[in-house]
């Protein structure tokens, strides 16, 4: 793994430990979209590793690790992360 995806990881697992972690219930209970989070991710730009023309494997394999960190702690916002990349790439 390349140090910068490395990187990657590493700022989205803190993130998601101190940040998601703590609002994860607002959301799941008030059905809000979590717009600051979701532009979070689209700062982070983590859809280049799908969209750029230089995507491989390892950016495919980095995505998916975001989205499983992600997950963990805030599923509902990993499936608007995943519908996010159909919609860029339709």
């Amino acid at each position: 793994m390349s140090k910068e995806s490395h990187a990657l990881l590493e700022e989205i697992t803190q993130y998601t430990n101190d940040e998601l972690a703590r609002v994860t219930k607002h959301y799941d209970a008030t059905e809000e979209f979590p717009t600051e989070y979701v532009d979070y991710f689209f700062k982070c730009d983590i859809f280049r590793l799908l969209l750029s023309q230089e995507s491989e494997t390892e950016d495919f394999y980095t995505f998916i690790k975001v989205i499983q960190i992600v997950s963990k702690q805030f599923p509902s916002l990993a499936s608007i992360l995943l519908t996010q990349v159909f919609k860029l790439i339709s």
